[in-house]
């Protein structure tokens, strides 16, 4: 099982039923049909939420992380396990970004960040470069490419990971 877990229909247990009939629908719900409903759009949220998302100053000598937030770390913590993601550039327009292998569960184990970044999507906050590429190379980092007209663009970025 990976982890962090986005959740499906069945991670919300079974579907609800009502205690009694429903004697006025005018009055009162019909706790099988809502509570089938609330489920559904819950187990839909997940999959347009982002697991992970940050920005950083977009420098080319030591790039800083000036925001984050993780699935995985929902209490925004800053010590180790929850050690924050790390930043490098390698001088030709890459930027990595690596996140922690591991990560405590609800219980308290650490568990591998077995999953796969579906995808990244990279937003420039200022300037105008012509090239912003995201790449999930590892399960647990995300690579950056920006450019403009060829040169590196050194210019503040935001990235959203799936």
């Amino acid at each position: 099982m990976s982890f962090p877990i986005r959740p499906s229909r069945s991670s919300f247990g079974p579907d609800p039923v009502n205690t009694r009939p429903v004697r006025d629908p005018s009055r009162e719900l019909d706790g099988e049909k809502v509570g089938r409903l609330m489920f559904h759009q819950l187990a839909g949220l997940g999959v347009v939420s982002p697991l992970a998302w940050l920005l950083s100053d977009g420098a080319t000598t030591t790039p800083a992380l000036l925001a984050h937030a993780e699935a995985w770390n929902p209490n925004g913590l800053l010590t180790t396990p929850y050690d924050p993601p790390v930043i490098t550039y390698d001088g030709t327009g890459l930027f990595t970004i690596d996140f922690n292998a591991q990560y405590p569960d609800h219980t308290g184990a650490l568990q591998t960040l077995a999953l796969s970044f579906g995808a990244g999507h990279p937003t420039v906050r200022s300037g105008s470069p012509q090239e912003v590429i995201a790449e999930v190379t590892a399960a647990n980092q995300v690579q950056i490419e920006v450019f403009d007209g060829g040169a590196l663009a050194d210019v503040p970025w935001a990235l959203l990971v799936w």
